[in-house]
Parts: structure tokens; C-alpha cells; sequence
């Protein structure tokens, strides 16, 4: 009996693990996709006219090295 027990825990633990997508936890990851990448930001920030032409060309030749 308590050998049908441990099978079913084991069964559960695996469903619900590949049930999760395989979505790890994110601990400081910085390359999340609900993040936005600094060059994201940077192409934001210039299309909405908040920095102008040449900061953003110098800003983004910084963000490609």
C-alpha cells in the first residue's frame, strides 16, 4: 500500500513538472523575455523623440560592443 503511494507522488511531481512548460525560475536573469533588452528601451526612447540622433546612434554603438 504505502508502495502505491510513492509511485503516485512520483507520477504527480512528473506531470506537474512538464506541465509547467519547463519554465525555470528566474533569479536575476536579466535576458527574460518580460524584460525589456537595453536596446529595445533604446529604440523606444528614440521614437519617442526623448533623446535625439546622435545619442542614440552613440548609445547604440555602445550597446553593440
Amino acid at each position: 500500500m504505502m508502495f502505491g503511494g510513492l509511485i503516485l507522488l512520483i507520477v504527480l511531481v512528473y506531470i506537474l513538472y512538464h506541465t509547467s512548460d519547463n519554465q525555470t525560475i528566474n533569479l536575476g536573469n536579466k535576458n527574460s523575455s518580460n524584460e525589456k533588452s537595453a536596446i529595445q528601451m533604446l529604440n523606444e526612447r528614440y521614437a519617442n523623440g526623448d533623446i535625439q540622433e546622435e545619442e542614440y546612434i552613440r548609445k547604440k554603438e555602445l550597446l553593440s560592443k
